[in-house]
């Protein structure tokens, strides 16, 4: 078996493992988009990916998670979302969501964990 095809072998199984399917279907593919600074095309490529997941799978079983941000009104991937019936968790709703500064205030000392939580 080559590397490459042991290493899909094993990021299936833990992903079965971490994230098992509900009520006998299989488990959720989950995908997280990152990138090194803002309008680096993070939300370019959410948008292409979830278009050929609706395309392939139906709006109702597909959704985003927007996991941190800085700016809590609705994006484009939000409005995409809402206009094609996507389960979306964007803007206010995100789990992490840091004001203007925090990166500078953290290196500096002087920020520390939130009082959100999310679990």
């Amino acid at each position: 078996m080559s590397a490459s095809l042991a290493h899909n072998a094993w990021a299936r199984e833990a992903a079965t493992e971490s994230f098992p399917g509900q009520d006998g279907k299989a488990p959720a593919t989950r995908l997280f988009v990152a990138g090194s600074a803002s309008h680096a095309g993070k939300s370019t490529v959410c948008l292409g990916v979830l278009e050929a997941a609706v395309e392939r799978y139906g709006a109702d079983a597909v959704a985003y998670c927007k996991a941190a941000t800085q700016d809590e009104r609705p994006d484009a991937v939000a409005r995409w979302c809402a206009a094609r019936g996507v389960e979306c968790v964007s803007g206010a709703d995100c789990p992490i969501v840091y004001y203007a500064g925090f990166t500078r205030a953290f290196l500096d000392g002087g920020a520390y964990a939130s009082e959100r939580k999310c679990y």
